[in-house]
């Protein structure tokens, strides 16, 4: 009976060391730039990925790699601590503007993340955070309606591309209004007709570019690559572009 205690009790020390190694042990020391290449070309064999622009820390599990390949492609890697060891995520041949949701459910971890190619150009971005004006009408099944409205959201931060790459964490004024609208969608009661007739609108971000002067828009060279998925999760989305008629101009006395 000892010995059995003995042995289950080594065996949990075992699975949890394992766990606290695998699992939670602190980052070893991030890669060398020669060993980040060749581990993005392993990776991805039609990348050709040549010089690493950068190693830029979001905290200490995530790392953006910015990279340039053979052919002239400026591109992003996303690097994450993962089961003992720094493994890429996604590579993507082209630095088209994305956010990264370290944790989806907190925005104070997302990041804007880019790598424009010179050749197009671009002085500044223009980020947004947008929502559309809304009207919401809830029950609380006992026969009373409440009506909601809601006001349009336009918030700006710019960005001055004195280097092609950069990462930025979101404001902490949009922090505060993306919370303030989650908790609220948390706190309202739910009607499932008035919801699916009139759905409640997602805030949603987008970006303009900005141009050096006589400079034709164009956004060849930083659009349409290709991306590499790996089996390390992560959570990415595309910034929409906008034009002019999607946003709304101060008002003028």
């Amino acid at each position: 009976m000892i010995k059995k205690r003995i042995g289950i009790g080594v065996a949990f020390v075992l699975i949890m060391g394992g766990i606290y190694w695998f699992y939670l042990a602190k980052p070893t020391s991030f890669p060398s730039k020669e060993e980040l290449i060749v581990e993005l070309n392993d990776v991805d064999p039609y990348l050709d990925a040549s010089v690493i622009q950068d190693t830029l820390v979001l905290d200490e599990r995530h790392v953006l790699v910015p990279f340039i390949s053979d052919t002239d492609d400026y591109g992003l890697s996303y690097w994450i601590w993962n089961k003992h060891k720094w493994r890429v995520a996604m590579i993507s041949s082209r630095g088209t503007p994305m956010v990264w949701k370290i944790d989806p459910a907190d925005p104070s971890t997302y990041h804007f993340v880019w790598n424009m190619h010179p050749e197009d150009k671009m002085t500044t971005m223009d980020y947004f955070l947008l929502r559309d004006r809304s009207f919401r009408i809830t029950s609380d099944g006992a026969g009373s309606q409440k009506e909601t409205y809601y006001p349009k959201i336009q918030l700006r931060t710019t960005v001055s591309l004195n280097e092609s790459y950069g990462a930025m964490k979101l404001p902490e004024e949009w922090v505060r209004v993306m919370n303030a609208f989650n908790d609220m969608g948390k706190a309202s009661p739910s009607n499932g007709f008035f919801n699916s007739v009139f759905p409640d609108q997602m805030m949603q971000f987008g970006w303009v570019p900005s141009y050096q002067d006589g400079v034709e828009l164009s956004l060849e060279r930083s659009f349409n690559g290709s991306g590499y998925y790996t089996d390390v999760p992560i959570d990415l989305d595309y910034i929409m572009i906008l034009n002019e008629p999607d946003l709304e101009a101060p008002v003028t006395p």
